[in-house]
C-alpha cells in the first residue's frame, strides 16, 4: 500500500513538473516575442529621432540663413533713414547712456549673431533680396517697416533674443 502511493506521489509531481516545465516554456517565448518587439519599437524610435534631429537642423540653419538676411536688410533700412552710415547702435532716446560704438570693420551688433551665408544660400535667395537690381543702390524690401529701427532691449513686449526664441522649441 505503501508503495502504490508512491507511485500516485510521483506520478502526481512528473505531471506537475511537465506543467510547469510548459508554462515555463510559453512563457520564455512570449517573453522573447516582447522583446523583439520592444527592440523594433527601440530602433524604430531611434531612427525617427536621428530623422527629426536632421530635420530640425536643417530648419534652425535656414532660419539662422534668413534671420541674416533680415538683419542685413534692417541694417540697409537703418541706415538709408539715418543718413551716412554710423557704426554701432542706432541713437536711443535721451536719459539712457549710450552704448559704445563698434570701429568700422568690426562686426556690428547684428553681424555678430549671424553667420554670413554661404554661396549656396545666395543661390537659393531671390534676386530681389540679393542685391541683383540695376540700380546700384541696395534693395529694400516691398514690405519694410515705416518705424525706425528700435534694438530689441528697448522692445517691451520682446521675450528673449533672436537666437533663444529659435530655440525655445515652439510646435
Amino acid at each position: 500500500m505503501f508503495q502504490v502511493k508512491t507511485q500516485y506521489i510521483r506520478d502526481d509531481l512528473s505531471d506537475l513538473d511537465n506543467k510547469l516545465g510548459e508554462q515555463m516554456s510559453s512563457i520564455q517565448i512570449d517573453h522573447l516575442r516582447n522583446h523583439d518587439k520592444i527592440v523594433r519599437s527601440i530602433t524604430d524610435l531611434s531612427c525617427t529621432v536621428k530623422e527629426n534631429t536632421a530635420k530640425q537642423t536643417a530648419l534652425y540653419e535656414e532660419i539662422r540663413g534668413h534671420i541674416g538676411v533680415i538683419a542685413g536688410a534692417v541694417g540697409t533700412i537703418v541706415r538709408g533713414k539715418s543718413g551716412p552710415y554710423q557704426a554701432g547702435y542706432p541713437p536711443e532716446p535721451t536719459g539712457q547712456t549710450q552704448k559704445p560704438k563698434v570701429p568700422r570693420g568690426q562686426p556690428g551688433p547684428l553681424s555678430a549673431r549671424c553667420e554670413p551665408l554661404s554661396s549656396e544660400e545666395q543661390e537659393e535667395m531671390p534676386p530681389e533680396v540679393q542685391g541683383g537690381g540695376n540700380s546700384g543702390q541696395p534693395p529694400v524690401p516691398p514690405e519694410a517697416p515705416s518705424t525706425p529701427f528700435v534694438p530689441e532691449n528697448q522692445v517691451p513686449e520682446q521675450k528673449g533674443s533672436m537666437e533663444n526664441s529659435i530655440e525655445e522649441g515652439h510646435p
